[in-house]
């Protein structure tokens, strides 16, 4: 008898527009125009409809799981076999033999849940990369890939992780030398055909002087740096009209785009919220796009000027796309943003220069390339399952030995731990502030770390990414104290290594645990 074929997507929410989304919903097309049945997890209720219509079917379901945005290790063992037991309901399987399931997830947490299911129904897991940051921000603070390095190598080695060189080289970030795929990966994730001969009111769209064109989401960290370049370039520009048109839902930039533009009579700011699919006439009422990854390609693929963002640096840009850069999400910030709408607008450099990249493809072509990545995975079943499952649930804090340090100290953390983190966030936190006496509080204000930490430094460095550093590092003396952020039980025994690295610091080595309950 032949095996019935199911594809599982652990995916982000459904709900909005993004470009996983955008991939997500192409690739379930064609997996079930091929006779797969399709299931997708994703963290939200079960209640609403998808701007993506092809994707409310996921909604409707059953796919929301709002537990999936948590790691599972982050929650009791019984908590975890009620969520995985969940979804073994949701898909309803009878005997495993009767089945071939591949399981395809798309972030940190969904990760390490896909890899627990696989391993009970005994799929084949593949991590797809499609992040642009692996590592914590102030705006996105609950990346936990730098916790898991160990479960992305072994990923990595079965084959099973897929990304582009940069981004595995993001990923990994100096661990155990990973910098690039073990074999060559053909392009597999590219969204559906996003823009397509539709019908839309051309006439909704002015064509004032300049018509400059946003694709994407108004969330992106780059959109204020964007929007206030597009306000400098009224400003430089005064008897220009500008009309500034938004693919997308522009909610969140709302305040900033009033706050921008109030003084500004010369810009006019169009709103189309999202477009499934893109028109394709809007491209001709377009002078300049502005967007990144593969908002950039399919705007540039309609021969259409297109400034890329970087991820790299959220407040510059590397230029045009197929022109200044062929890197979609992380070329080097080269340009301010009015610097590079002047090059297009007003310079008009490229009007000559040849479009560097080539022509996009059918999505299903891309879709289609997924199958080598399968053939080219290990052919045995195994599983990173015992430290994701494994409860790394804490009740305490760490408290900072503020007393022992001095303010503006340069220190050494030794010890990669939880310890370590938590000191780190206090540091930062305890802002101190620089005012000479007798001028103006605030304008003299100066926020800086309560101390600098200059390396963080552990016995085994190799099982970090190149933020921590080995022991040998010490001898650089470039620092006042060492901080020890290790357990009672081992700090004896590492207080006497580092006297044997650096015996004329014994006496500047700090160690003073004290948690709090939490």
């Amino acid at each position: 008898m032949e095996k019935k074929r199911i594809y599982i997507f652990f995916t982000y929410g459904i709900v909005s527009i993004g470009g996983t989304q955008m991939y997500t919903a192409g690739k379930a097309n064609y997996l079930q125009n091929r006779g797969w049945q399709v299931y997708v997890f994703f963290p939200e209720p079960r209640e609403n409809k998808s701007d993506i219509p092809s994707l409310t079917q996921y909604i409707s379901s059953g796919g929301g799981m709002n537990f999936l945005s948590k790691p599972p290790y982050k929650m009791r063992k019984y908590e975890q076999d009620y969520w995985l037991n969940l979804m073994l309901e949701r898909l309803r399987l009878s005997s495993m033999e009767n089945y071939e399931i591949i399981i395809e997830s798309h972030a940190n947490c969904f990760g390490y849940w896909a890899e627990l299911l696989a391993a009970k129904i005994g799929a084949q897991h593949f991590f797809i990369c499609c992040n642009e940051v692996y590592r914590p921000t102030p705006t996105l603070p609950n990346k936990t890939y730098g916790d898991n390095l160990d479960f992305f190598y072994f990923k990595w080695e079965r084959n099973e992780l897929v990304g582009t060189d940069k981004a595995l080289q993001k990923l990994f970030n100096g661990y155990k030398n990973v910098t690039k795929t073990k074999v060559e990966m053909p392009k597999t994730v590219r969204e559906q055909d996003a823009i397509q001969d539709v019908v839309f009111p051309i006439e909704r769209l002015q064509k004032l002087d300049w018509n400059i064109c946003h694709i994407g989401r108004a969330g992106k960290e780059y959109v204020p740096a964007l929007i206030e370049g597009i306000g400098e370039l009224a400003r430089r520009h005064p008897d220009k009209r500008i009309n500034f048109i938004m693919v997308g839902n522009e909610s969140s930039r709302r305040a900033l785009l009033a706050q921008t533009f109030h003084n500004l009579p010369n810009v006019l700011v169009t709103a189309l919220g999202d477009l499934v699919p893109i028109p394709r006439v809007l491209f001709t009422k377009v002078d300049v796009v502005c967007a990144i990854s593969q908002s950039a390609i399919f705007a540039a693929n309609e021969n259409v000027l297109t400034i890329c963002a970087s991820a790299h640096d959220p407040t510059r840009t590397p230029g045009v796309l197929g022109y200044d850069t062929e890197q979609q999400v992380y070329g080097e910030g080269t340009f301010s943003y009015v610097e590079a709408l002047e090059n297009v607008l007003v310079k008009k450099l490229y009007a000559d220069k040849k479009y560097s990249l080539p022509k996009l493809r059918p999505a299903d072509e891309y879709y289609e390339n997924f199958w080598t990545i399968v053939k080219n995975a290990s052919p045995v079943k195994e599983y990173y399952t015992a430290r994701l499952s494994q409860e790394r649930i804490r009740n305490w804090t760490a408290i900072f030995p503020f007393g022992a340090v001095a303010r503006g100290a340069r220190i050494v953390l030794f010890g990669e731990t939880e310890i370590a983190k938590d000191y780190r966030r206090q540091i930062d936190s305890q802002a101190s502030v620089a005012v000479e006496f007798g001028q103006e509080y605030v304008k003299n204000f100066k926020p800086c770390p309560y101390c600098e930490i200059v390396a963080t430094v552990d016995e085994y460095p190799d099982e970090f990414d190149d933020t921590v550093v080995g022991a040998e590092r010490l001898k650089a003396k470039d620092y006042d104290a060492i901080v020890l952020c290790v357990f009672p039980q081992n700090a004896q025994a590492v207080y006497k290594k580092i006297v044997q690295v650096v015996p004329d610091m014994a006496n500047r080595i700090i160690y003073n645990f004290q948690v709090v309950q939490m």
